[in-house]
């Protein structure tokens, strides 16, 4: 689908945008000022863990409005100097529009939009929209007078593996880093948005795509209480909490997500090996 959309419409689909995603809502927007019915929908989202990131352009960002997204988990509010596109999408849907994330452009204004699916013809214009949203995602920044504490460190025992130490490091923090336990050329383990993300340096290829058809389906048959996103274009895997999954501490959260990384990396190896990629 794609199609031109006026202002009842945009705010439709913003909604739709949120209460339809399963793995992550990106939200670009220069001003912003969230109505308490948008609000709802987010949190709503925050409570199935689904990834939301949402960029804003302008620095007089209101204390009220940042203490409100900050009380959502899995939130990353992110400073972009010089912004002024506006786009909302999921990992199946996208608009770009000319509507702030501004409850006063719900009301008063008149915008227009474009909405994309990924679906049949229409996936190449999503994914150009997928892309440029992450080269701004790429450039932007968290404000330093908004820098979260950083959470305490879990003190692993003496006779813990390096990978161990080296995992809880990458979770930790926003710099990328590589797993030296999965040493594949050409792949790499990073954190990107919050989450753990397999990133493709090799073209893509037709052994790439036999590679995620044959794979896939066993990541989601052995890891069913993990929640797999596989990019086609450029071909990241994405790593999420299921949505029913929760935690006693944060030692037994790390070790889940080692032990899905785990299964992806092995299997990765494995399979570009005998493919003859490395």
């Amino acid at each position: 689908m794609i199609d031109i959309i006026s202002t009842r419409g945009i705010s439709y689909f913003i909604e739709r945008i949120i209460d339809e995603a399963q793995l992550e809502i990106i939200l670009l927007t220069p001003y912003l000022n969230i109505s308490e019915g948008l609000f709802e929908r987010l949190e709503r989202a925050d409570q199935k863990k689904i990834s939301i990131t949402l960029v804003y352009g302008k620095s007089e960002l209101k204390p009220s409005e940042k203490n409100k997204l900050d009380s959502l988990a899995n939130c990353r509010l992110l400073y972009k100097e010089g912004l002024h596109a506006k786009a909302y999408l999921n990992e199946n849907m996208g608009i770009l529009t000319s509507m702030n994330l501004y409850e006063y452009s719900e009301i008063k204004n008149n915008e227009l939009g474009v909405i994309f699916s990924k679906e049949g013809e229409n996936e190449k214009l999503y994914q150009k929209l997928t892309d440029e949203v992450n080269l701004i995602l790429h450039n932007s920044e968290m404000r330093k007078d908004f820098l979260v504490p950083k959470e305490k460190k879990i003190d692993f025992k003496k006779n813990d593996e390096d990978s161990s130490t080296m995992l809880l490091q990458f979770l930790e923090t926003e710099e990328i880093m590589t797993l030296r336990e999965f040493p594949m050329p050409g792949v790499r383990l990073t954190k990107k948005y919050g989450f753990a993300c397999f990133e493709f340096d090799i073209e893509e290829s037709e052994i790439l795509w036999k590679c995620k058809e044959e794979l896939f389906p066993v990541f989601t048959e052995e890891l069913d209480n993990y929640r797999i996103y596989w990019k086609n274009h450029n071909f990241d895997i994405y790593i999420y909490n299921g949505l029913n999954v929760s935690f006693s501490s944060e030692e037994l959260e790390i070790k889940y997500q080692k032990r899905g990384i785990e299964f992806i990396a092995e299997s990765l190896h494995t399979y570009l090996l005998n493919s003859y990629i490395l």
